[in-house]
């Protein structure tokens, strides 16, 4: 039984084929595989609608089959007009929560969960009390919450807990809305997630893989020289993919003038005619003479063919398709009547790089995409969702029309010479799909559309461009010299406006936040790059060194201003706990002299402008540099702006400085320190200190 309830509402891959009877092959054979294999009694059931099997055989050993009928009938009404998705989902969180309640009712009877378990098992019509029900909830949410605890999810991240403990609560109220149990909110205190590393920004990318150099340059030459990269490889990605979107449409617009000739016959004439051939005839050309066409005449009578077939689908007569792929092949021809799977590539990605917004609003825009005239260079576009069940703020796809919410994004309507704008860009795409859309329906109301060459089936889903379509792409121009080989992901684009649009790091928040559709400033901060950041400290810690190297530092705040530290903020360097002074490190000590000239930093005492080589000195600076690497994991993906202004150059003096230390004939006196901070932290006698 204790693999049975770690295999509970896992996820188990691909989804497999369903049997005849609807029910899905892979749960039959291997969900709850210990209860089929002893013969016990199964239970499951499903719902019209939905690709999946729900099995409650686990529970029927615990709670008995008159539960399990009353759990379906309820089940079955709660989730009949809901995805059918997020009704597994949430039934599988809902099912190990009543397994749960009964091997522990079972193990303790006395307990809570044993008075459920007799109660759901004994009673028919049973419902616990809010107090009896009060207590399981407590106990369920301390199950999910603590990381320790695997009974209900086994060794899951604070993420996924978070992720199970929603699901359980959306489970619950559908329950308690069929009567099941009590109408009591699930409720606990959400695990703190730590954030991950960030999409990379394309500068970030082409640095990674050695072809960006920022060597040399300073904090804020770096921070613009990443800015620019990364617009001149956005500028290159929708430049290549305009090309690729304009062949389609010159061939488009030269379709139409082969398709408009007046001396060609109608569509009726051409079938009538060719019944006079035979298919063989046809497809060696032996009749093309005997038919007295031109070659752009033959060319525009087998694209009106195949417009006509990919439209009216097998109407067409199997003669006019042998003369048609005589003339030309299917691949060939789309572009000259409609829209090609490339362009849409190509107008798709345009748009996301024009928005800046991510895949998922992009998708969902509308055909009438917009819900304002034009002011001041943009145009509102709306990206339209349906929504339900909001989890902790995230949006989760729903089914109900009356679901339905917008998201407002932002188009500049300014062309530039070679580079349309997004506006035009979509009016072609409305024009070259022209013939893929009906009256009413999927394909009349969303803006991508696409079919395959030789296909009359409209398609709306864009399931396969992030892992057909754009890769295509990428394969197509390998050879670039701004982009081309580089593992470039459509998040990594986001990534890149943001960056770009913040010139050289300097964001408006608020702005950027609004525009993202980000609910925390948290979020939009994670956008701007690790890895440049990353970048920038190397940079900066090798300006350290060489100018240490050059006796052109003999100070602490000789190097902050070096480093472009204002003034105003060295006394940042008392928060840190380190001294001033930097020459009993320096190969070549110069001493100073009363015409030497002073600089602009404050006045300091004679104490703080030498570095002692003591126990404490070399203490509070090992503890400024973990504080300091500390902060850095932090806030490098959620206030790098923060950290880049304030604490990374004296990050890039502390790292230097210690890296001097440890060259010097003080290496193993400041190991042992090092050492001895490890154990006094551990037993809570330091702390390292806290900075903003």
């Amino acid at each position: 039984m204790d693999n049975n309830l770690k295999n509970i509402g896992r996820g188990r891959g691909p989804r497999n084929p369903h049997n005849e009877n609807g029910q899905n092959v892979r749960d039959l054979k291997s969900d709850f595989t210990d209860e089929a294999s002893a013969s016990r009694p199964r239970f499951s059931f499903c719902i019209t609608g939905h690709p999946f099997s729900y099995h409650l055989t686990a529970l029927m050993p615990y709670f008995g089959e008159k539960f399990c009928q009353r759990f379906e009938r309820a089940w079955r009404n709660a989730a009949t007009f809901q995805s059918g998705p997020t009704s597994n989902n949430y039934f599988k969180a809902a099912r190990t929560a009543f397994l749960l309640i009964g091997r522990r009712g079972a193990a303790e009877p006395t307990s809570a969960e044993g008075t459920i378990l007799r109660g759901f098992r004994d009673g028919p019509k049973w419902i616990p009390s809010d107090q009896e029900w009060a207590a399981i909830l407590a106990n369920l949410a301390g199950a999910i919450l603590t990381l320790s605890d695997d009974s209900f999810i086994s060794k899951g991240s604070a993420e996924s807990r978070n992720k199970k403990f929603e699901s359980l609560r959306s489970a619950l109220r559908w329950l308690s809305g069929q009567g099941l149990i009590p109408e009591i909110e699930l409720e606990g205190n959400r695990l703190r997630e730590e954030f991950g590393a960030a999409s990379k920004c394309l500068a970030t990318i082409k640095f990674e893989a050695g072809r960006f150099d920022i060597s040399g340059l300073s904090l804020r030459e770096a921070s613009n020289r990443f800015s620019t990269c990364n617009r001149e490889m956005l500028d290159e990605l929708r430049k290549q993919l305009w090309i690729e979107l304009k062949e389609n449409l010159d061939l488009y617009e030269q379709g139409q003038v082969l398709m408009s000739d007046p001396t060609l016959p109608d569509f009726p004439e051409v079938e009538n005619l060719l019944t006079l051939y035979s298919r063989v005839g046809l497809r060696s050309k032996k009749h093309h003479e005997t038919l007295g066409f031109s070659r752009q005449q033959a060319l525009g009578l087998a694209l009106k063919i195949f417009r006509h077939r990919s439209i009216k689908g097998n109407s067409t007569s199997l003669k006019a398709i042998e003369f048609a792929r005589s003339i030309i092949g299917n691949d060939e021809a789309q572009p000259y009547y409609e829209a090609t799977n490339k362009s849409l590539n190509a107008a798709y990605h345009i748009i996301l790089i024009d928005l800046g917004a991510n895949c998922q609003p992009t998708d969902d825009i509308p055909y009438e995409c917009y819900s304002d005239k034009p002011r001041r260079g943009r145009i509102r576009v709306r990206s339209v969702r349906l929504n339900k069940n909001r989890s902790n703020g995230k949006a989760v796809p729903g089914v109900l029309k009356e679901d339905i919410s917008e998201t407002e994004l932002f188009l500049a309507t300014k062309n530039l010479p070679d580079r349309p704008s997004g506006v035009v860009i979509i009016e072609i795409w409305k024009k070259l799909t022209a013939s893929m859309r009906s009256r009413t329906g999927l394909t009349a109301e969303r803006l991508w559309v696409w079919r395959n060459a030789g296909w009359s089936e409209v398609r709306t889903s864009l399931v396969s461009m992030s892992s057909d379509r754009w890769p295509a792409f990428l394969a197509r121009h390998a050879e670039n010299e701004v982009f081309g080989g580089l593992q470039i992901t459509r998040q990594s684009i986001r990534t890149a406006v943001r960056n770009a649009r913040g010139e050289a790091g300097h964001l408006d928040i608020a702005v950027e936040q609004a525009l993202m559709g980000h609910s925390s400033a948290k979020t939009t901060f994670e956008y701007l790059s690790e890895g440049a950041t990353r970048s920038l400290l190397e940079s900066q810690i090798r300006d350290f060194i060489d100018a240490w190297e050059a006796v052109s530092v003999r100070d602490i705040d000789s190097a902050a201003q070096l480093l472009g530290i204002p003034s105003a903020e060295l006394s940042n360097r008392a928060q840190l706990g380190i001294e001033n002074g930097l020459a009993i490190l320096a190969s070549r000590a110069e001493e100073r002299t009363s015409s030497a000239p002073r600089d602009s930093s404050p006045v300091l005492s004679k104490a703080a402008q030498e570095f002692s080589i003591s126990t404490v000195s070399m203490t509070n600076l090992e503890l400024a540099r973990r504080a300091l690497r500390q902060q850095f994991e932090i806030m490098v993906n959620v206030n790098p702006q923060r950290f880049v202004r304030k604490w990374l150059p004296w990050m890039a003096i502390v790292e230097g400085y210690c890296a001097r230390l440890e060259q010097s004939r003080f290496r193993l006196q400041f190991s042992r320190v090092c050492k001895d901070v490890d154990q006094h932290l551990y037993e809570g006698s330091l702390r390292i200190p806290l900075l903003w």
